[in-house]
């Protein structure tokens, strides 16, 4: 119901959800892999609690207990023994709504960014529906293959991994750091597009807010010509592509497509006067949602970098709610 939280035990330990007031249902069921936690409303506020068990410590304690190494769980019994600091009601409210600030605007840009999306794909796809010819995809995009050594990676470098590319949309919501990591990676520069070539299905094609590097399953395309890069991000994301990806894949249990197959897809193509149109109304969109992406992922990060010091006491609520508001 709603003010209970949920906690996955088994597999990816550590997700916690809170069923709040935007839930769509008044009851939910959980599955087996997960526990159901009711906080006592005498004593704490569901959103702290959210919170608490959000944080990087919290995360870092349940892992510590899980037993099992390809598949870690844990029960309520060893949950029970992580232990949860609790300042007063009072505190703990003024806590939630000064990080919930920052998830409210990550949550609006989001939403922006959905319905920006939604917007472009209608015009381009209107556009084809009465295209007269069509032309590879590779016409119209190219492959970069600039790749990076892992001592080349300098500290602060943006990382893109798959599970970075949320499925089905064209703007990132979260990254990684490169730093640390031990295999070579790809380089992408803004505008690039990155499309998840392992697993196609899973439709992870999103364009880069940024210069980055990113896993070598993801596929580092640029448009080749300026005057068409909303039409060719649009195009790279649509559904024909990656069912033409999808059918297209080799592996059984980690099917791949090619580059060399996905440049071959024809592509239907509007006359040059269409394509201008749909480049002067909807690239300054796609800019916009960019921007709205990139401060998204600068707020998580200065959500994640509060959290712990607003729990542990080291920041008080009220410098925080500066730097909050400064942000949003």
């Amino acid at each position: 119901v709603r003010g209970d939280l949920v906690f996955t035990c088994w597999g990816t330990i550590g997700q916690v959800g809170l069923i709040d007031g935007r839930a769509r249902f008044d009851r939910y069921i959980v599955s087996n892999k997960q526990m159901k936690l009711t906080p006592d409303p005498a004593r704490v506020d569901p959103l702290f609690l959210y919170y608490a068990l959000s944080s990087p410590r919290m995360i870092a304690a349940v892992q510590a207990i899980a037993i099992g190494s390809s598949v870690p769980g844990f029960n309520l019994n060893q949950l029970r023994q992580v232990a949860v600091a609790l300042p007063s009601p009072r505190e703990q409210r003024a806590i939630a709504e000064v990080l919930g600030a920052l998830d409210d605007k990550i949550e609006a840009n989001q939403n922006l960014c959905s319905i920006i999306g939604g917007l472009a794909r209608a015009k381009v796809v209107a556009a084809q529906a009465v295209a007269e010819h069509a032309v590879p995809l590779g016409n119209l995009v190219r492959r970069v293959t600039d790749i990076a050594r892992p001592d080349e990676l300098e500290a602060g470098v943006v990382y893109v991994g798959l599970e970075h590319i949320p499925r089905g949309s064209l703007f990132l919501t979260e990254w990684g750091s490169a730093e640390g990591l031990a295999s070579a990676k790809a380089r992408f520069q803004p505008g690039d597009i990155l499309f998840g070539k392992l697993r196609p299905y899973f439709k992870k094609v999103v364009i880069a807010p940024s210069a980055g590097v990113c896993s070598t399953d993801v596929l580092v395309l640029r448009p080749r010509h300026s005057q068409q890069s909303a039409l060719t991000l649009i195009v790279c994301s649509s559904d024909e592509v990656i069912n033409y990806a999808s059918s297209g894949s080799h592996g059984t249990r980690m099917p791949r497509v090619s580059w060399d197959y996905l440049s071959a897809w024809q592509c239907p193509m509007p006359d040059e006067d269409t394509v201008q149109t749909i480049q002067q109304r909807v690239e300054p969109m796609l800019q916009q949602a960019v921007h709205l992406t990139h401060e998204s992922i600068l707020l998580a990060q200065l959500r994640d970098a509060l959290l712990p010091k607003l729990l542990s006491g080291e920041l008080r609520v009220r410098d925080a709610e500066v730097l909050v508001e400064e942000a949003v």
